[in-house]
């Protein structure tokens, strides 16, 4: 028996919030995502927490009340930037899994398309080459490189709806992601 992984002390509230307030449990869920986003990413997410970081800090630290409001407006546009390249990040690394796995495919079919030629080779000679053969053996022979046609022909659709799934999934988180209301797939629990 797999022993579980326990469930993070955030996860009851999460389940209480989401029926009642699905907005703001996506807007928390997102924000959650991409706190721990930026944890496993810290190299390149260092600087864009720490510039507007820094200039919220000075903005709140002056002692010129004229220039605050300013200070704070420019921090608060330091803080939108950093936001908009992390969408950026996100938004491209999504777009490279999305050409991976589309990659995968074509390599596939390719695959299943070579294989299929390679029967039917297989059979255009052992017909020529043959001596007039047995009208059964030929019958199951066709049937058998049809069942295997149909199988790859399956696979290859099962597939194509599984990268569709998760292309439809993606555009929505992504356009979810552009409204600013969270979005995504999977539960607060998750990561």
């Amino acid at each position: 028996m797999a022993s579980s992984k326990p469930r993070p002390a955030y996860a009851p509230p999460a389940d209480w919030l989401k029926p009642r307030a699905p907005a703001l449990y996506r807007v928390l869920q997102l924000l959650r995502r991409a706190a721990a986003d930026v944890w496993r990413h810290r190299a390149w997410s260092f600087p864009l927490v720490v510039v507007p970081a820094a200039a919220t800090l000075f903005a709140l630290a002056s002692d010129e009340a004229v220039g605050r409001p300013i200070l704070l407006l420019g921090a608060a546009l330091a803080w939108l930037a950093a936001a908009l390249c992390y969408v950026a990040i996100r938004v491209h690394q999504i777009a490279n899994g999305v050409t991976n796995a589309l990659d995968q495919l074509a390599k596939s079919r390719t695959q299943i398309v070579g294989r299929l030629d390679l029967v039917d080779q297989r059979l255009t000679h052992t017909a020529s080459d043959a001596e007039p053969a047995d009208p059964g053996s030929v019958l199951a022979t066709i049937e058998v490189v049809r069942a295997a046609a149909q199988a790859g022909e399956s696979e290859l659709r099962m597939r194509l709806d599984r990268l569709a799934t998760d292309l439809a999934e993606l555009q929505a988180e992504l356009a979810a992601i552009r409204r600013g209301g969270g979005g995504g797939h999977g539960s607060a629990a998750d990561s």
